[in-house]
């Protein structure tokens, strides 16, 4: 499997138009888009996750020593050369660095489909109890998030502006980026990337948000980060995939559903 890394993309800058498993290699990378500054207390469980002291995704602390995140951004066996960032807006300076212990991805994960893209990263010591740091609220198994209900996504990376297709590694947001984006209905996503000839099929175990017009999205260097309701502020979502050109028109981002998968989470808390 083609390691999913903001650190890979000089390498996918080469090969990302000769095959479709490039193309989906490519798409699986997000950023925010249309986006601002996220504040102090918006995300205090979003962690940076880091592969040889650099951002590579982000994800969402569920307790001391555990996170939630994408599959698609580490395998099980690189959880030696991991670390996380806790407890900062800034995904290079500041805050709590903790290695990784272990890195399990959900059984039914398939880096061909994204179906079940969701992994538990354990971390080789339990976190300090900081006021700077706390955990992420998920959402019930059955919680299905309704159409129409605003949500909102938070990352570091580009935020240029829609119409990228490749990022520019140096041009980074080293502060933490978050933009609001409405729940799409599941038919409707479908339809729209069934249109794009898209190599990956919105299941029921993914969730759609973003806006016809395109604009606002998730994007480069975002995957593994939380999606939350933005009344409730619960986590409704992985940051996992979406179209070839990021926030582009009828191009909604993809994420991983929680509450279906809430009973594997489950088996990792306490």
């Amino acid at each position: 499997m083609f390691l999913k890394s903001l650190v890979a993309t000089s390498v996918l800058a080469s090969a990302v138009l000769a095959s479709p498993a490039a193309q989906k290699d490519e798409f699986q990378r997000r950023k925010i888009i249309g986006g601002e500054l996220a504040e102090e207390d918006d995300f205090p469980f979003i962690v940076s996750l880091q592969l040889g002291g650099s951002h590579n995704c982000g994800g969402s602390l569920l307790n001391s020593d555990t996170v939630l995140t994408a599959a698609h951004c580490g395998l099980e066996s690189e959880a030696a050369n991991m670390t996380i960032r806790a407890g900062s807006l800034n995904q290079k300076t500041g805050g709590i660095v903790v290695p990784v212990a272990s890195i399990t991805h959900h059984p039914g994960w398939a880096d061909e489909s994204e179906q079940t893209d969701i992994a538990i990263w354990k971390l080789e010591q339990a976190l300090p109890n900081v006021a700077a740091i706390s955990y992420a609220s998920i959402l019930q198994e059955g919680s299905d998030p309704v159409p129409g209900t605003m949500a909102t996504v938070a990352g570091w990376y580009v935020q240029t502006g829609p119409g990228d297709v490749l990022p520019d590694i140096e041009s980074g947001s080293d502060l933490l980026m978050k933009v609001e984006v409405p729940i799409l209905a599941r038919d409707t996503c479908r339809l729209w990337h069934a249109n794009l000839s898209q190599v990956v099929n919105v299941t029921n175990d993914m969730v759609c948000a973003g806006l016809a017009e395109g604009g606002r999205d998730s994007c480069f260097g975002d995957s593994g980060g939380p999606l939350i309701d933005s009344r409730s502020r619960n986590l409704i979502g992985i940051v996992s995939w979406g179209g070839l050109i990021c926030a582009a028109v009828e191009q909604p981002g993809v994420y991983t559903r929680i509450d279906s998968l809430r009973s594997w989470i489950n088996k990792f808390l306490p």
